[in-house]
């Protein structure tokens, strides 16, 4: 990607001239502690209304907030001068630094929604200077370590919707956990449909601003002082959305901005970039800054209450994602993202950066059927790939596509076993017009009985949309193992399968590698599935099946306790077969069998 090599062309030429800075002696910047502030004391901030060129503002001090949150205070500061009497507090104005006697006292940070003046609230400078005190260590903030109902959640719509409020509700939760006053937060996006525009403002809890692309230059990295515009960049590439905020103090390549938390995600690691005021837009509720994102020129290493902490030079790890659009068009639309990696809002981003696509490549198309083709990978570092082949039809086809694939991206991302870095995502997508889906009608078999080791015919009535109905037969093999006796036979399609299988749910995998075998196995929603199971007296026992096991056995093995390991299964399954039918499929049927010897 020419941007990628961009910015590390960019982020080399910050580490030669950050060397060359830093081999002088930086001006010392005196501080002013919260408890020496009063009320009446004036003074300035700095911050850029257009372009790059930083200028001067008025600050009055109204009054001091103290332990509006644990370790946390605010002062209360009337602005004025520049279009500020006209704008009040804009978005974009975070981290703004604000300067009394002289000296540095804090950070423009918070604001009112329809406030008749430009009051703003400013984050005392020694709150935000902690973060330069933190001995950090190599990696992202921990992942989850959950353990996944796998089947049940990845193919139920319902499940896949509350996951998504789930990751919601916790962002939300962590980014609002700092005090009683709302900070205001202008994401720059470029590339969005509108209705993915709503759905990440909804989720991240940020005012969405539609924005262009990256500019292609941007000023040099010596520039970047106390007032500019700084970046944290969540997508780049063929989309963009980056965060935008301003810098309140520099301490040789490090940076500290925003005075207020992006999302309050502890340690991590965001693209950090340079930007560009292009115009202000006056509003009676928030009234913000257009600006553009630049080039990457380092890495955001904290995201926390009093504000970001980054490094210049520095370059962030982030996941690579491509996407191979094929429509009726001649050629694929092929789209190369970047993704901030993070346990929690990678998942949240990647979904999102999915619907907007399919929004945008099959606006013309009406109700689309999305199929993600063989050859659609999740690439995981030290093991084997997630397979995603896949068909989604229907009114909620771009949503359940594009969350399926975030979904089990965060359950690589938060397994319980080891860490499990995304190396990249490559997603193969048709698109095509329509609804593309079935019913499963009659299902019979020729007779109700059949013998170890010999096949067994199965005829099922398959009812396609604006079709006439066809009977097909599977033909499944009755295993040596099956015992004299009745067996069920379920036909059905992979959610069915799945809801009438809930008993496994507690067969958890055995370590990553086991896990990435069982995603691999999944059922699809575009096949039809004919499966033979008997009653069964055996156990999971770590992920492994002790089958037909004396009863006396089971109580000693498996002893009345949760969260042992140890499940007991009252079926076994003894064999499955599919049938392809090119469209998404719904449907159950039950019939009983008998095994004869």
């Amino acid at each position: 990607m020419m941007s990628a090599r961009r910015d590390r062309a960019l982020l080399r030429l910050a580490g030669a001239l950050l060397a060359l800075s830093l081999a002088s002696p930086a001006l010392a910047i005196e501080l002013l502690p919260f408890e020496e502030v009063r009320p009446g004391m004036r003074g300035i901030g700095r911050t850029v209304f257009k372009g790059n060129q930083i200028e001067d503002f008025e600050v009055e001090i109204l009054g001091r907030l103290k332990n509006i949150g644990p370790r946390q205070n605010l002062i209360l500061a009337r602005l004025s001068g520049g279009p500020l009497e006209r704008t009040g507090v804009l978005a974009g104005m975070s981290g703004s630094p604000v300067y009394a006697d002289g000296k540095l006292i804090g950070a423009i940070a918070y604001s009112w929604p329809f406030a008749s003046e430009p009051i703003a609230g400013i984050t005392p400078i020694h709150e935000m200077l902690r973060m330069l005190e933190r001995d950090r260590r190599p990696g992202l903030r921990a992942a989850a370590g959950e353990s996944i109902d796998l089947s049940g959640r990845v193919l139920s719509p319902d499940a896949l919707r509350e996951a998504l409020d789930t990751w919601s509700r916790r962002l939300k939760f962590h980014s609002r956990a700092g005090g009683p006053v709302q900070a205001t937060l202008p994401l720059l996006l470029s590339g969005f449909h509108p209705g993915a525009t709503e759905e990440i403002g909804r989720l991240l809890g940020v005012q969405p601003v539609q924005s262009g692309s990256s500019a292609s230059s941007s000023a040099l990295i010596t520039e970047l002082a106390p007032g500019s515009p700084v970046g944290a960049r969540l997508i780049g590439g063929d989309l963009e959305a980056t965060a935008i905020g301003t810098v309140t103090h520099r301490e040789g390549d490090q940076i500290l901005a925003f005075g207020h938390p992006l999302l309050n995600l502890g340690p991590t690691e965001i693209p950090m970039t340079t930007a560009t005021v292009e115009a202000l837009l006056p509003s009676l509720s928030t009234s913000f800054k257009f600006a553009s994102g630049g080039p990457v020129v380092g890495s955001i290493l904290e995201d926390r209450l009093p504000g970001l902490y980054g490094r210049l030079g520095l370059e962030p790890r982030t996941v690579p994602v491509r996407v191979e659009i094929t429509t009726d068009s001649p050629r694929p639309r092929i789209f190369n993202l970047e993704l901030v990696e993070d346990p929690l809002l990678t998942p949240l981003l990647l979904y999102v950066s999915l619907l907007n696509l399919i929004s945008l490549e099959g606006s013309g198309l009406g109700e689309v059927t999305v199929a993600l083709s063989p050859g659609s990978v999740i690439q995981v570092l030290g093991s084997e790939g997630v397979q995603l082949a896949n068909m989604f039809s229907g009114s909620q086809s771009s949503f359940l596509a594009s969350l399926t694939v975030a979904y089990i991206v965060y359950i690589i991302m938060n397994n319980e076993y080891r860490d499990a870095p995304i190396g990249a995502v490559n997603l193969l997508m048709q698109l095509t017009p329509g609804r593309r889906s079935a019913r499963l009608g009659q299902v019979w078999t020729e007779q109700p009985w059949g013998v170890p080791g010999s096949n067994l015919d199965v005829y099922v009535e398959v009812l396609a949309q604006r079709e006439r109905s066809r009977v097909e037969k599977i033909t499944l093999e009755i295993p040596e193992e099956a015992v004299e006796g009745r067996a069920l036979l379920q036909v059905g399609d992979a959610l069915s399968l799945a809801r009438a299988e809930r008993h496994a749910a507690g067969a958890a995998p055995r370590d990553l590698d086991h896990l990435i075998w069982l995603i691999n196995h999944l059922r699809r929603n575009d096949r039809l599935y004919v499966n033979l199971a008997q009653a069964d007296t055996g156990l999971f026992v770590e992920g492994e099946r002790l089958p037909n096991l004396p009863p006396t056995q089971s109580v000693l093995i498996a002893p009345p306790q949760r969260g042992s390991g140890v499940v007991q299964l009252p079926l076994r399954g003894l064999a499955e077969e599919y049938l392809p039918v090119d469209a998404t499929i719904e449907g159950h049927r039950l019939l009983y069998l008998e095994i004869r010897h």
